[in-house]
């Protein structure tokens, strides 16, 4: 199940994605989500953390719904990423600096904003973790 609706996405930018393509995208880019936060958010569910955790997740899912619609979108999806880093053709040559790597999960190109979005939240850590939710109420704690 997506973790934002299509109003969500659209009150986030103005790059736009058709109904049909919104579905398929916005269910991809939930399935990062649950790869790049080790599956917390699909185990406990979103309604499981405070309002502002789940503001956080729904706009890290629209910046990469976002990054999947300008980088190619639903045909991008089902597209392989070979990820070369070096290219040989005669005697010309390219290669990619070393730790120049875009992050890249399954194919899709992780926008730094998802990052940005998640940090702090506690989602991003392997291990278990409280997330306090300081927003609402300094001594409200969630154990994931």
């Amino acid at each position: 199940m997506a973790y934002i609706t299509k109003s969500d996405y659209t009150a986030f930018t103005t790059t736009t994605i058709s109904d049909s393509d919104f579905t398929i995208i916005s269910e991809r880019a939930s399935d990062i989500i649950d790869v790049i936060t080790f599956n917390k958010v699909a185990d406990k569910g979103i309604s499981f953390y405070p309002s502002s955790v789940q503001s956080k997740i729904k706009k890290a899912t629209c910046a990469l719904c976002e990054s999947i619609q300008t980088n190619g979108g639903v045909t991008a999806l089902t597209q392989s990423d070979d990820n070369l880093t070096n290219v040989s053709i005669g005697s010309f040559s390219y290669g990619k600096a070393p730790g120049n790597d875009t992050n890249i999960i399954y194919g899709v190109t992780i926008p730094p904003l998802l990052y940005m979005y998640l940090t702090g939240t506690g989602l991003l850590y392997s291990g278990g973790v409280d997330i306090v939710d300081n927003t609402t109420n300094p001594c409200n704690t969630f154990n994931t």
